[in-house]
């Protein structure tokens, strides 16, 4: 049976109406026993304490905040104690107390419902360890008589039947108090047995069921978490935020199956929610469809959502692409992608049809219109420190950011809610199994790179560009687009590798576009300078810099601490060093007698 704690806050939400209610003695034989059972934790200095100044000790702490005081957080960690406990707490008007609807009495219930008299309630459910008591099922119609005054409603499903009984009818009771709801389905590995019980939860009646019987006109969030929503009933008008998440360890098994929907229901319950501002659907689309889909989301139309700020999504590709099709976001909407390619048509998919994937989804993101750095990397603190992710990132000044993550399971499009910049990563190892992984990869990355820059994203940039690419991932075709970003002003390197050398191994007067032209400023993280290989490369890149354009651009050292002496005297020496090393072996003189402009920066 499912195990349920009512959890009401005592001081109900209008504190006026309990301000008089009277407050009840324990006899003597509770107290007795509340003695004996809290007198462990303080028998050394309460040994002598007489039972009635016990009590007034107990009144006193039970009289102030459950929260702030410690003498409060002790009665609250007593209230765990013993059921005689609950009777005395009960009583108080500031404190919050739970429950055990397995073992409160229905008097103790009945004496709550009548103090709080039409105070909204909150009912939590969780499942507890405690046997089993026949004086629940008065508690349960109680809780049944009074959910119209329920105000938030969080529970826990098992696939027990008994659950059907006490539960089931009443989520489909009407809530006219009702604002918030939780929903968990508790996950069980009996998976037959939990598809007979979803079946009978959901279609045990004569008339298809609907959730609060389509009557919460109050409810404004709505969290599903392992369950499906019903499929012949829209999300309420009202709704502000909903999500519907679902486990992504058992997305194969028919049990998962039944519990996400199908994407055309999923859109045809937004079409009356256009005041939604938080959508959430973590794989809780299932990714069969038939011949008919296009046809259907033809028929659907358009699926306005304009005041929506945030999206959240995991799952198929396909469903995102068709997602965006069929909703109308505005451009200041936040939006979060985890695109999975786990579906049959995906193991021995073509690079190029990923690459085309892509494309066809960004079609259809919007773009913002100001940004101000563009960066390039393969380190994503976001992710397990296994992963060797590439990323491409567009901070912006105004307006939300996106981030796009090919991970092993496929492409993460990430954004956090009203946050100013658009990610943009790349996971090879996905494609090392299969194929030259290195050109895959290869082409992948310089799709998407060409994507954001002809995308008049790189164009509205401050131009900065940040590099922080590792040696095992080697791109070729990247440097070509390098030469379209003529705009870039300043460079930051997080370390240096393989793309940073030839990057700066470019020779203009053998007749090789010189990258970013412009560039005025060259940040380097100090951990990327510690190698006599990167200060030759750099000095011959700013001696490359002083011939052509007549200037070098300053050098910006970044330090996680405030530079020691020491080590920017090394620093200046090296580079010194470096640079007579460059003109014994050339005959390119611009470089004599000029000096490298150097700053440090904390970052």
């Amino acid at each position: 049976m499912l195990h349920t704690i009512l959890c009401a806050p005592i001081r109900f939400i209008t504190k006026n109406v309990i301000a008089d209610a009277p407050a009840t003695c324990p006899e003597t034989s509770e107290i007795k026993e509340l003695s004996r059972t809290i007198w462990t934790p303080f028998q050394g200095s309460m040994k002598h304490v007489p039972n009635e100044v016990w009590m007034e000790i107990v009144r006193s702490a039970a009289l102030t905040n459950g929260i702030s005081s410690a003498n409060g957080a002790a009665v609250m960690a007593f209230g765990s104690v013993c059921s005689v406990w609950r009777s005395v707490t009960l009583t108080d008007r500031i404190l919050w107390t739970s429950l055990n609807l397995d073992t409160i009495k229905s008097a103790w219930f009945q004496k709550l419902l009548h103090r709080s008299k039409n105070a909204p309630l909150s009912f939590i459910s969780h499942k507890i360890t405690k046997p089993d008591d026949a004086k629940a099922l008065q508690v349960w119609t109680l809780v049944h008589l009074n959910f119209h005054r329920c105000s938030h409603l969080d529970v826990s499903v098992t696939i027990d039947p008994e659950d059907a009984r006490d539960l089931g009818p009443l989520l489909l009771k009407p809530a006219p108090a009702l604002k918030e709801c939780s929903i968990r389905y508790m996950k069980t590995m009996d998976f037959l047995r939990a598809r007979v019980i979803i079946s009978k939860l959901s279609y045990a009646y004569d008339i298809l069921p609907k959730l609060f019987a389509d009557a919460a006109p109050s409810l404004h969030t709505l969290h599903l978490r392992d369950c499906h929503y019903l499929q012949h009933q829209n999300l309420f008008p009202n709704l502000l935020q909903f999500s519907s998440i679902n486990s992504n360890k058992l997305l194969d098994d028919h049990t998962e199956f039944h519990r996400r929907r199908g994407a055309i229901h999923v859109f045809k319950s937004l079409t009356t929610c256009h005041q939604l501002k938080h959508l959430t659907l973590h794989h809780a689309i299932h990714d069969w469809k038939d011949g008919n889909f296009g046809a259907q989301l033809v028929k659907l139309g358009t699926v306005a959502l304009p005041l929506l700020e945030s999206l959240r999504f995991s799952g198929g590709i396909e469903d995102a692409q068709s997602l965006l099709e069929v909703t109308e976001i505005g451009p200041k909407c936040s939006m979060a992608f985890h695109l999975l390619f786990h579906q049959p048509c995906w193991n021995r998919a073509h690079p190029q049809k990923l690459v085309s994937a892509i494309n066809q989804f960004l079609d259809r993101i919007p773009k913002s219109t100001s940004f101000g750095t563009l960066m390039l990397g393969d380190s994503n603190p976001y992710l397990h420190s296994s992963f060797e992710d590439v990323y491409f990132k567009a901070e912006s000044q105004t307006g939300p950011f996106f981030e796009l993550k090919i991970g092993n399971r496929g492409v993460h499009l990430n954004a956090q809610g009203l946050s100013t910049e658009e990610r943009w990563s790349l996971h090879p190892r996905r494609l090392s199994t299969r194929g030259p992984s290195v050109s895959e990869a290869d082409v992948i990355f310089s799709t998407i790179l060409k994507r954001i820059s002809s995308d008049s994203l790189l164009p509205h940039s401050n131009g900065t560009l940040e590099l922080s690419l590792s040696g095992t991932f080697r791109v070729q075709q990247t440097f070509d687009i390098f030469s379209q970003m003529d705009g870039i002003t300043h460079i930051s390197f997080q370390r240096w590798d393989a793309i940073c050398t030839p990057a700066f191994h470019r020779n203009p007067t053998r007749g090789v576009p010189f990258y970013f032209p412009n560039l005025t400023s060259l940040s380097f993280n100090h951990d990327a300078l510690t190698t006599e290989r990167t200060i030759h490369a750099l000095v011959e890149y700013l001696s490359c810099r002083l011939a052509l354009f007549g200037a070098m651009p300053q050098l910006v050292v970044l330090t996680h601490a405030a530079p020691l002496n020491e080590m920017k005297i090394s620093l200046e020496r090296r580079l010194e060093k470096a640079k007579e090393h460059f003109l014994s072996r050339t005959e390119e003189r611009d470089l004599e007698g000029a000096d490298i402009s150097m700053c440090w920066k904390l970052i």
